[in-house]
């Protein structure tokens, strides 16, 4: 088992996705939290003291907006959970794509084996993409604040706490990544795929989830939702909800969500594709 994990990291390093997808991560999650907080913060100093608004008032915004300074530190999994999906995935389908899985299969007939090897590898490195997303939301993040000139709340325990617990949901989206990446095994399939339902159809599933009564606490279950549950932070659709909250499942039911999506993807990819014979 051993020999094999480390035949799996060593795939893992030696080829330029990780830190290509490290710099897509810094990227999108950290540019989407620096103009968020800056937006959020100017919008609660500048922008409500020119509308003439009062303490009060500006009391009453930012109650109604919930703990928006987590929804910034928190777009670390909200954002960045289909990245480190992606990692998990590409790293399975480039095998099949340049057919080095068979490669792999006769060094290790015990295909088991190689399903758990690649599970157990793409933590290490969903840690890496991890600290380097949440690097990016917290540091971004607080210089849109400051700039905005609001509070950046980084010495607050309930910000750290939010950053360790991103870090174990990250590492969890890139194991439930390779599990995918089992049973796409397509590598143009799965970029496709992962893209448009994370930034098309999912929002917009989401959102017409939250119109209804009978249908929002469904929008818990939706991929996003129990990443930003996971992570215990805040939820951006917040901000457009008519109570200005998310009811988001608890963090241990959040983790629970995410185990139950690895659990189906890896264990569907390998009786309907690990198991079949290599073209």
């Amino acid at each position: 088992m051993i020999p094999a994990i480390q035949s799996e990291l060593r795939k893992f390093l030696s080829t330029k996705m990780w830190w290509v997808l490290a710099i897509v991560t810094v990227g999108y999650v950290g540019l989407s939290a620096l103009s968020t907080a800056w937006a959020l913060g100017w919008l609660l100093t500048d922008g409500m003291a020119s509308a003439g608004a009062g303490s009060e008032d500006v009391g009453m915004i930012t109650a109604a907006m919930g703990d928006y300074h987590g929804m910034v530190y928190g777009m670390a999994a909200s954002l960045g959970y289909f990245i480190a999906a992606m990692m998990g995935a590409l790293a399975v389908t480039a095998e099949y794509r340049h057919n080095t899985i068979a490669v792999t299969f006769l060094a290790e007939p015990r295909r088991w084996i190689v399903v758990l090897a690649k599970v157990v590898a793409a933590l290490p490195m969903g840690l890496i993409l991890a600290v380097v997303a949440v690097v990016s939301a917290l540091g971004l993040g607080a210089l849109g604040f400051v700039v905005a000139g609001d509070a950046t709340h980084l010495g607050d325990s309930s910000t750290w706490r939010l950053a360790g617990l991103q870090l174990v949901t990250l590492m969890l989206w890139t194991a439930i990544g390779t599990g995918l990446g089992l049973l796409v095994r397509s590598q143009v399939g799965v970029i496709i795929g992962v893209l448009v339902f994370t930034l098309l159809l999912e929002p917009i599933l989401r959102m017409i989830f939250m119109i209804f009564e009978s249908t929002r606490s469904i929008s818990r279950f939706l991929p996003s939702a129990a990443s930003e549950a996971a992570a215990g932070g805040e939820s951006a659709y917040s901000l457009v909800s008519d109570t200005g909250t998310v009811d988001l499942l608890s963090v241990p039911q959040g983790i629970l969500v995410l185990l139950a999506y690895g659990v189906v993807f890896g264990v569907a990819g390998y009786f309907l594709r690990v198991r079949r014979d290599v073209a």
